[in-house]
């Protein structure tokens, strides 16, 4: 799991201004945004929104002073944009009508017009998000914007269509909305095309929060203080208490008829010869992964399982959040990392403290041994990416290139030395597993990481000449742009007019760029598979998890499809593929599997983030997944899928960095378990359904894949 994948939209500075999209990662100023109203695909000039936007330069709160209204609307060609910055006022009601027609857009507050803007809007096919904060753009604010009302209302030629917002519990605890202060919502809703659009929300502004004065929020379990519901931990009687009843589901949950003990189905009525290892076999037009018995399987996993180590949250600069802590020398030490502050480390993990506390001693052991049993149980044919090796089970290890030299953000395998030793790391990963069986494949670093990107290609062309990699860039370029005329290559990119020597800094056309790009790109997943391949011939490769819709653009797809056994994508949705996606995949014809999918719920009142793939609860999280699996199943293509994840992240968020902000890095409710390690039934008894029947939902797909 990486950021949340989601473009930016710098702030605005006029009342009418032109904005380009950007991406959070590269952001330099704190950004805090509150979306009032968005349907929109800012990527493809499609959709509009209305939301607050505000940015502070350092580690203060964005001041209510510098706080902006903004509507966009975009045309299918570009964006355009209202903006405003009155002086608010604290407690004041406000009313604001934002309207977009097929010839203007105009912003109306408190009766005032702000301001239009002449053009259309091409409207964009997804739910409307309500109330929203982006993961990306929750900095600190001195205020709160409190939304009390929001409808959308389309109409044209009488005919209208109309939708409420579903606001957050106004009555909600402070201790509670301190951390997703923005309860927002998704809900399904087109415009009439070519009709009018009118948003029409009224809010008011409040002082922020002050958190200390509230604290402690997170009590000794990990769980929000100031949340209540049924079946909370409150003791560690109960926490241990919960075993029973847990073993007694469990063996109301039979283990899944007719499979083999890597996940393949025996009943079928086919079956291959087996290998030792796990492959893709394409039978009756539809792509299989293989077991190492020769069963046919439709996989399904589960990430980060057992795992208990990346759910740390930092300590160090906040420990006022925290009630009730153990020292570093207490029967807790094991849940304490980092460096030391005082007499503890400077990130404490609450999923361990509650292994030590219902398991005692010998915790570790007894937490896998349960984790496996569980997962055979629900259903499921293994675990997924980013698990910790339990022998007997499934598992997709991920591999790294730590302490192979980097060249700007990936080795430089032109160069001799660099694939040296990017081959000797590679094996040394690779060996103590060559003949393992339950490893179903492996990968190589995972999303965003392993994309190039057009930056990174004009930094590696301002090396110095002598640099593998650009060297590598310029022949191709003069052999496949220029059809080898160096001075048309060199004028083309910057040099003076006459001249045959490239710029030390080139200045190639965007077009270049991007060919570049992809040569560079295709060339480096062409030398990892190889080397895994060298390494390993009989196990599986994944690729890297292309995330799909975060990457430089949908080349990238194709990119990594020849240079893969499986190509292995995550893919954060509230339906198995989109328009797009089902093209790429049609036209890949190869084998997928997604390695990362989820719809965590939101569950405000416990203090949760809000996810943009959310459910409404745990229940409703069982009715996406299944319907998520039945999609993929339905694919020829689809070998199988990996919930993420096993555990829910820690309120406060993960990370290992100190930090005085009351989230860090993600605080979702991904988990099939929660952070007191008590399964999450009312998910986990639909998982199971759902799983039980995948290999015959798939053996069902009828479209062949040699008529595609």
């Amino acid at each position: 799991m990486v950021p949340i994948r989601r473009a930016s939209l710098l702030a605005a500075i006029a009342i009418i201004i032109v904005l380009g999209p950007d991406k959070p990662a590269n952001a330099q100023v704190p950004e805090n945004r509150l979306l009032i109203a968005s349907q929109m695909d800012f990527g493809s000039n499609r959709g509009y929104y209305l939301d607050f936007e505000n940015s502070q330069p350092g580690t203060a709160p964005c001041p209510l002073g510098t706080l902006k209204l903004i509507l966009g609307a975009a045309d299918g060609t570009r964006w355009r944009f209202i903006a405003t910055t009155p002086n608010w006022q604290v407690g004041l009601p406000y009313h604001v009508i934002a309207t977009l027609t097929p010839s203007q857009s105009a912003l109306t507050l408190n009766g005032a017009l702000v301001g239009t803007s002449s053009g259309s809007y091409k409207l964009y096919s997804a739910p409307i998000q309500f109330n929203h904060v982006p993961s990306w753009a929750n900095a600190p604010a001195t205020y709160m914007v409190k939304l009390t009302r929001v409808t959308v209302t389309s109409s044209l030629n009488g005919h209208t269509n109309h939708i409420a917002a579903t606001l957050v519990d106004k009555n909600m605890l402070p201790g509670l909305l301190v951390f997703n202060p923005q309860v927002g919502s998704d809900q399904h809703w087109q415009p009439i095309p070519g009709g009018k659009i009118i948003i029409d929300a009224t809010f008011t502004i409040a002082p922020s929060v002050d958190f200390k004065a509230i604290s402690p929020l997170i009590d000794k379990f990990g769980q929000n203080v100031y949340a209540t519901w049924p079946g909370k931990v409150k003791t560690t009687a109960q926490l241990i208490a919960s075993q029973k009843y847990e073993q007694s589901e469990l063996a109301r949950m039979p283990l899944v008829p007719h499979r083999d003990k890597f996940g393949g189905t025996t009943d079928l009525g086919w079956h291959e010869t087996p290998t030792g290892y796990f492959r893709t076999l394409e039978h009756d037009g539809r792509w299989w992964l293989m077991t190492p018995l020769g069963n046919p399987c439709y996989y399904v996993g589960v990430c980060s399982a057992p795992q208990l180590w990346f759910d740390s949250t930092p300590v160090a600069g906040r420990r006022w959040m925290f009630q009730n802590l153990p020292t570093e020398s207490s029967k807790f030490a094991p849940a304490w990392s980092g460096a030391r502050v005082g007499d503890s480390g400077s990130a404490y993990n609450f999923n361990i403290a509650n292994m030590i506390r219902k398991y005692g001693s010998s915790w570790q052991e007894k937490a896998n041994k349960q984790a496996v049993r569980r997962l055979l149980h629900w259903g499921f044919c293994g675990e997924g990416k980013w698990s910790t090796e339990v022998p007997g089970v499934p598992f997709f290890p991920v591999l790294s290139y730590s302490g192979v030299p980097i060249l700007v953000r990936h080795p430089d395998v032109w160069n001799p030395a660099v694939r040296t030793a990017l081959v000797a790391n590679l094996r040394a990963q690779i060996t103590p597993l060559l003949r393992d069986p339950d490893v179903v494949g492996w990968s190589i670093g995972n999303e965003f990481d392993e994309i190039f990107t057009t930056q990174e290609i004009t930094q590696i062309l301002a090396e110095p000449s002598s640099t593998p990699a650009r060297s590598a860039l310029v022949s191709w370029a003069l052999t496949h742009i220029y059809h080898g005329d160096l001075k048309e290559m060199a004028n083309a990119w910057g040099a003076a007019q006459g001249s045959a020597e490239i710029p030390s800094t080139p200045l190639p056309s965007a077009s270049d760029v991007e060919r570049m790009r992809r040569y560079c790109a295709s060339y480096y997943y062409k030398v990892l598979y190889n080397t895994v391949k060298s390494i390993d011939p009989n196990h599986l490769y994944f690729g890297f998890w292309l995330s799909v819709g975060w990457w430089q653009n949908s080349s990238d797809w194709s990119l990594i499809a020849p240079w893969c056994d499986v190509i292995g994508y995550d893919f954060y949705n509230q339906h198995f593929a989109n328009a797009q996606f089902a093209d790429l995949i049609k036209k890949s014809n190869k084998p997928i599997l997604c390695g990362e999918f989820s719809f965590p719920p939101t569950w405000p009142n416990r203090g949760y983030g809000r996810y943009p793939y959310n459910s409404l609860n745990q229940n409703d999280a069982g009715r996406l997944y299944t319907r998520y699996i039945q999609e993929a199943c339905a694919s020829p293509y689809s070998v199988g899928d990996l919930w993420f994840e096993y555990r829910d992240e820690p309120i406060t968020g993960r990370g290992g960095t100190p930090d005085t902000t009351i989230t860090i890095g993600e605080h979702f409710a991904f988990g099939v378990v929660d952070v007191t390690d008590r399964p999450k039934w009312g998910l986990v008894t639909r998982m199971r359904a759902a799983n039980g029947k995948t290999a015959r939902w798939h053996s069902k797909a009828r479209q062949l894949t040699s008529t595609r």
